[in-house]
């Protein structure tokens, strides 16, 4: 290739670059549905039911790029309370007048059944509940009440339990809703990570998760299959191998920290910048953001003071969410 070809591509590259930031920016409405994954529980600054409070989050971040930003997530959703949500109608007027839709569900699916198996077998021993409310158990105690109670089979079991069918056809519904009132929009639907891989006490739980994960994520992305511009982001398997790094998990909390953000914000930026209208007006072969085969994600829900305490010493991280939004209804 001689340096004038070159320069060519290069001029396009940029051309096309700037005028998808500048559509996004001058027209485009970006709406956000799901659970506390996409209202950025866990991050600094993060207040609960206010989705734009935490500024590193990546849902606020992408805002940045759209002229209209809606953020409906609510924490501890699940995939069949987000389906009774696109019944409302700011949910159907805000999916009506959106470009792009990014979604992040079905973590809560499996993370509650789990997360009700651990209060039930904590309720059990008082000595559990109470070095909760005072502060004074550490995760090596609580590691060893858990065996003792045998919270990790109580865990298991409700894991295996998990009806991924009908969290396959929520999801389905969801998109069918979606499309029904919004054909051109494109969608973004995050797969499930697993917070508990290669963590230090935890490997019970993560393996438990991952007996349902590749289930669920492939539950995604079968749903996302059946629409010509439902992309699925694989999370899941961009965070595999990296849940200490990318999670709070070292606070006992499994939802994604700044860095995971981070992660996922570039995933979307790179999917949306591929799928652009203006991309595909500047540049005559616009790149298509294809979904992986072998996903698996996790949305996770979000939690109130007490059972985020449960929840982190409990590797119940998973539900901090799921109790939250039981408390506001």
């Amino acid at each position: 290739m001689n340096k004038k070809a070159a320069s060519i591509m290069l001029s396009a590259a940029v051309l096309s670059m700037s005028s998808i930031h500048a559509y996004a920016e001058e027209t485009s409405s970006l709406l956000v549905l799901g659970d506390s994954i996409t209202s950025g529980y866990g991050l600094e600054g993060y207040a609960s039911g206010d989705n734009t409070s935490a500024a590193d989050s990546f849902a606020n971040r992408l805002s940045a790029d759209f002229a209209d930003y809606t953020n409906l997530a609510v924490d501890g959703r699940t995939s069949a309370q987000l389906l009774e949500a696109m019944s409302q109608e700011d949910t159907i007027s805000a999916a009506e007048n959106a470009d792009d839709i990014v979604i992040s569900i079905g973590g809560n699916d499996f993370l509650m059944p789990m997360v009700t198996a651990i209060q039930m077998s904590m309720m059990s021993d008082p000595e559990i509940l109470q070095g909760i409310k005072d502060g004074t158990m550490t995760r090596e105690d609580f590691m060893e009440k858990a065996m003792e109670t045998d919270i990790e089979g109580a865990v298991i079991n409700a894991v295996n339990n998990v009806d991924i069918g009908l969290t396959e056809e929520n999801i389905g519904g969801i998109l069918d809703k979606i499309y029904e009132v919004n054909p051109d929009v494109n969608v973004y639907i995050l797969t499930v990570y697993n917070p508990f891989e290669d963590v230090e006490g935890m490997e019970a739980y993560s393996d438990a998760a991952e007996t349902m994960l590749p289930q669920l994520n492939g539950a995604i992305e079968n749903a996302a299959a059946e629409h010509e511009t439902a992309y699925v982001i694989d999370v899941y398997s961009e965070f595999k191998g990296h849940a200490a790094e990318y999670t709070n998990i070292s606070k006992m909390d499994i939802h994604p920290n700044k860095a995971g953000h981070g992660v996922i914000y570039d995933m979307l930026s790179e999917a949306m910048q591929a799928n652009a209208p203006a991309a595909e007006e500047t540049v005559s072969e616009a790149v298509t953001y294809a979904p992986a085969s072998d996903s698996a994600d996790a949305s996770v829900p979000t939690g109130n003071a007490d059972v985020s305490a449960i929840v982190a010493v409990g590797a119940l991280a998973f539900a901090a969410a799921a109790v939250t939004a039981k408390k506001r209804k």
